[in-house]
């Protein structure tokens, strides 16, 4: 990672099944400029992307970086992804799709 930047002006934004952080560098006045870094889990060094977070997401699902940028490939190559806020996670754990509101169980109702 450049000199340039340093943790203080790193803005987490997210973070990975993989315990990767998503961070934004915010040293630039403007937000469309703002690099992303991946901080690898279990301080396994930092990495700079020179896009935005959209264009990052976006070049993970269709697996257009050279490797793999975080330490968890779920979404590498995919293609599309839906987001699951935490909110609803609870759908999850009570057995119910979060988007059709259908139970999970191929059993229930027989």
């Amino acid at each position: 990672m450049g000199a340039r930047y340093n943790l203080g002006d790193m803005l987490l934004r997210g973070g990975t099944d993989g315990a990767d952080a998503l961070c934004w560098v915010t040293s630039e006045a403007d937000p469309d400029r703002w690099p992303v870094v991946v901080r690898a889990r279990h301080g396994g060094g930092r990495s700079v992307y020179e896009c935005g977070m959209t264009e990052f997401l976006v070049r993970v699902l269709r697996a257009d970086f050279d490797e793999c940028p975080v330490s968890n490939a779920t979404l590498w190559g995919e293609g599309t992804a839906r987001l699951l806020n935490f909110r609803e996670e609870r759908f999850l754990d009570e057995g119910v799709d979060p988007w059709t509101g259908e139970s999970l169980d191929p059993f229930a109702g027989l």
